[in-house]
């Protein structure tokens, strides 16, 4: 249903987005920013992203390790940094990088993730890999603040949830901010 989203749909609810996200307190507060980097019809975070980088906020994205679910994050100064990665999705070289310690970092921590269903609940299916629950369930994500964007017709009625699903604490449409 997203990838069949028309793009001036797309782009204007991309912008709607951007403006809640920008707008919410987790983010104002937030000193680093976890982020996907968007692929394929996935919400377009990219200017959130720049906003956070001329803020002056601590940007990180995500590098798959391995495919059995491994993924941690690394800073980067420019999505200029950015080379194609695990599955043809854009991630940071980390060459000459170690990645971010997320248990020093204090608890200024927001992260923006990527799924492709969302319940009102916060309830989140992601690509099948389970990389972002892997990230929460090894650090806990008592280190920040979770927030899922998703579009308006990403949502479902009910997802069951099994135990090692990690909900994020916020999932933010076009139309509505959904809280656990």
């Amino acid at each position: 249903m997203r990838q069949e989203l028309k793009e001036d749909y797309r782009a204007q609810a991309d912008e709607k987005i951007y403006h809640a996200l920008a707008d919410l307190e987790c983010y104002r507060k937030a000193k680093i920013i976890l982020s996907y980097v968007p692929y394929k019809s996935e919400v377009d975070i990219t200017r959130i992203l720049k906003k956070a980088l001329a803020d002056g906020k601590t940007v990180a994205v995500p590098k798959v390790l391995n495919k059995n679910g491994i993924m941690e994050f690394y800073e980067i100064q420019s999505l200029q940094e950015l080379v194609t990665g695990y599955q043809g999705i854009k991630e940071p070289d980390i060459t000459q990088k170690e990645p971010m310690n997320i248990e020093r970092l204090g608890k200024k921590i927001l992260m923006i993730m990527p799924g492709a269903a969302f319940d009102r609940k916060c309830n989140r299916i992601g690509y099948g890999s389970g990389f972002y629950d892997r990230y929460l369930n090894r650090y806990g994500n008592q280190h920040m603040k979770t927030i899922a964007v998703c579009y308006e017709s990403q949502l479902v009625e009910r997802i069951p949830a099994e135990p090692l699903d990690v909900k994020p604490d916020m999932v933010l449409t076009e139309q509505h901010i959904f809280k656990r």
